[in-house]
């Protein structure tokens, strides 16, 4: 599970084999995170280069099967 969060919102990303899950607020159990505003939240996830203001956290492995996950499901 990847938690992501913006000052006001959060979802939660749960990674399955062949599909992804998204639910309101930000599990504890996490394992990785991904926080910053929201734009910067949708650069980062876009795959835009820069420096976003995006802090991520945790689990590299889960932040970045998030990364590939969401490259796959939009190209």
């Amino acid at each position: 599970q990847v938690a992501v969060s913006t000052a006001s919102v959060s979802w939660t990303v749960t990674l399955h084999p062949t599909a992804m899950e998204v639910h309101a607020g930000a599990a504890e159990s996490a394992d990785a995170m991904l926080a910053g505003p929201a734009s910067g939240l949708l650069l980062h996830l876009w795959g835009r280069p820069g420096d976003h203001g995006v802090a991520a956290v945790g689990d590299a492995d889960a932040l970045r099967l998030l990364t590939e996950r969401l490259a796959q499901a939009t190209s």
